[in-house]
């Protein structure tokens, strides 16, 4: 479950779900932009903005994909209220032959220090392009790649940047993000775990809040 990434840890997960359906349904949505409510409007982004290639997505698909990682974080953590599961905090990633996701985290609004996020993938054709994540341990930054496979969500602290290199493949690439921000519950039970036993320290490198 838990790969190293330098002096942290992210986690690999392959999730009971209909991929192909997730994945046509993530596809539609981008193409319809009929997602209803107040959501991004990221059809509004030009092509060259790194918000272009990002999408709402149907309430049913974002439970559907919501419910099986929550499996995998009661399965982590043995509990099921350390983390806001929150339809807002997910969106679709459709990136198209030559596009590529530019360096970035996943903290930012409601997203705090102390949060979760995750990448699944309803599909990752060959040489769509691995996710690349950047570190930094005192002066010296490094990077780690992860292989994506169909199925497989990553889960990784917020705070990492990451990106995604080109598209070289002749296919679609569609990959599902959110965010798990902490309750009050998880905050209060870090701040007293002096020794570090909580599995978030394996995401953040076992470091005091």
């Amino acid at each position: 479950m838990f790969k190293p990434l330098n002096q942290l840890c992210y986690s690999e997960h392959q999730l009971a779900l209909d991929h192909d359906k997730i994945l046509s349904e993530v596809v539609m949505a981008k193409i319809k932009d009929d997602v209803p409510g107040d959501r991004e409007n990221y059809s509004m982004y030009p092509k060259n903005h790194t918000l272009f290639e990002d999408s709402n997505i149907y309430d049913h698909t974002a439970t559907a994909i919501l419910d099986a990682i929550q499996l995998e974080i009661i399965n982590i953590f043995g509990a099921d209220d350390y983390f806001l599961i929150d339809k807002e905090e997910i969106w679709g990633h459709v990136v198209e032959p030559g596009q590529q996701t530019t360096i970035h985290n996943h903290v930012c609004g409601a997203v705090k220090e102390i949060s979760l996020s995750f990448a699944y993938y309803p599909n990752h054709p060959i040489d769509s392009g691995d996710i690349i994540f950047q570190t930094q341990i005192n002066t010296n930054q490094y990077e780690a790649t992860v292989h994506p496979r169909k199925g497989m969500a990553i889960i990784f602290d917020s705070s990492i940047y990451h990106h995604t290199p080109s598209n070289c493949s002749k296919y679609t690439r569609v990959s599902v993000s959110g965010n798990l921000v902490a309750t009050p519950k998880l905050i209060d039970e870090l701040e007293r775990d002096v020794s570090c036993d909580n599995p978030y320290w394996k995401y953040t490198g076992n470091t005091n809040i």
